[in-house]
């Protein structure tokens, strides 16, 4: 997928106010998905431990830390603050 192309959907979740799951696999995905994280708009996962029991748990946690939410809801805001300004 070009980078592009991730960048956009990567927006579109921000830009929705929803936090994601991220699987980085290459390029600047590693820094990026624990940047995500590290700011509480994403749980990441590991490629070599993706199972259907992790990809669960992601989930859970997001859905059960509602902290995820208000932090995606927040950075929503900002940015289209940012793009309209």
């Amino acid at each position: 997928m070009e980078r592009a192309v991730e960048w956009a959907l990567e927006k579109e979740a921000i830009i929705a106010g929803v936090p994601l799951v991220t699987v980085a696999l290459f390029d600047d995905q590693p820094r990026n998905a624990k940047l995500a994280a590290k700011h509480r708009i994403a749980v990441n996962l590991r490629k070599n431990n993706l199972t259907v029991d992790a990809v669960i748990d992601a989930l859970q946690k997001i859905f059960d830390d509602q902290s995820y939410r208000m932090i995606a809801k927040s950075l929503s805001e900002m940015l289209c603050l940012a793009e309209n300004a």
